[in-house]
């Protein structure tokens, strides 16, 4: 049977909505918040513990510190609305690559079901966090290897070029 249409992809992408809204509940993200004024103020990096009591002084590394200026400078604009809007927009981003993914297969149809059981899968991680950022990066990765592997195609100077710039933003919003 021939896939009738991408309405019934918009409609899976619906269905897959609700449980990538949740409100911002993320018991971390004032530590997030907080790092990222203070390299808003300071201009530089932390490089020591300054916000535990136990370890404050310690040498930390900062593994997050660019998803960190995102959400300061997010939540400085636009409060807790806007930290909210990250959060969906990055989540439902993450819809895109898997349909994409399902295409490639020639398994469009059955976008109706998988996008809504990705979107039900995801609910533990349905908050504003650092880790989203490599789920949806995994996803648009995955994405495009395999559109290279299925036409027998190696990445371009300049996809190879694109894909080192992926690479360094993603380590630097989150190593995952």
């Amino acid at each position: 049977m021939k896939f009738p249409g991408r309405i019934f992809t918009l409609f899976a992408a619906l269905l897959a909505l609700p449980p990538l809204l949740p409100a911002v509940n993320n018991p971390d993200i004032f530590w997030h918040l907080s790092a990222g004024r203070r390299m808003a103020e300071t201009g530089a990096l932390i490089r020591a513990d300054f916000l535990s009591w136990t370890m404050a002084g310690e040498a930390w590394t900062n593994f997050e510190w660019l998803v960190q200026l995102i959400y300061h400078h997010l939540f400085s604009a636009g409060g807790w609305t806007a930290l909210f809007m990250l959060k969906s927009a990055m989540l439902a981003a993450c819809l895109f690559p898997l349909w994409r993914i399902l295409r490639l297969h020639g398994r469009e149809g059955w976008a109706m079901m998988a996008l809504p059981l990705f979107s039900l899968a995801m609910l533990p991680m349905a908050d504003l966090r650092p880790d989203n950022f490599s789920i949806l990066f995994f996803l648009i990765l995955l994405w495009r290897l395999e559109a290279l592997r299925l036409a027998g195609e190696a990445p371009s100077p300049r996809q190879t070029a694109a894909g080192a710039v992926f690479f360094a933003v993603w380590a630097n919003l989150h190593p995952g």
